[in-house]
């Protein structure tokens, strides 16, 4: 479907589409809740790539525990070309071993960049706000262990 075609469909009927994607993602095994898309992505990319166990949904401390028994954060954010934003990380969360910081394109949702800290680094690199640490994606994407290309892979294993 095109944008064009897109635009000339009903409220209704886009958000009944949009139900209908969101439940497709859910049946894959991408998504299981109804929090951010691009969340609940990188998590499972995050899966693909270090293997392991996805946490229980509410676990503030990391995302999953890979097979190697380390436990992971993982954050995800979908930013227009150029933008620079942060990745926010709040008290309770720097109790993991690694994390995992994943840019997506939003108008192409292309995996432009994806890193991986340790909990040294992302502590180091952060600035303090009052809601927690704050990671900056440019400096996230100067620094940690550039694991793009793995993530790019996990990518195009579920384009189906």
């Amino acid at each position: 479907m095109t944008p064009e075609e897109l635009q000339q469909l009903p409220t209704g009927q886009l958000l009944r589409l949009e139900t209908m994607v969101r439940a497709e993602f859910t049946r894959r095994g991408i998504s299981r809740t109804a929090g951010s898309l691009a969340g609940e992505l990188g998590e499972h990319l995050t899966k693909l790539v270090y293997g392991g166990t996805l946490a229980v949904q509410g676990t503030a401390s990391h995302d999953l525990i890979d097979r190697q028994d380390r436990t992971i954060q993982v954050k995800t954010r979908m930013l227009p070309t150029g933008a620079q934003r942060h990745f926010q990380f709040n008290e309770d969360q720097l109790e993991f071993e690694l994390a995992v910081c994943l840019r997506f394109n939003r108008e192409t949702f292309e995996l432009e960049r994806a890193r991986e800290f340790n909990r040294a680094e992302i502590e180091d690199l952060s600035t303090e706000h009052e809601t927690g640490p704050r990671l900056r994606t440019g400096k996230a994407f100067k620094n940690g262990k550039d694991k793009t290309e793995l993530f790019r892979t996990a990518l195009a294993s579920i384009d189906i």
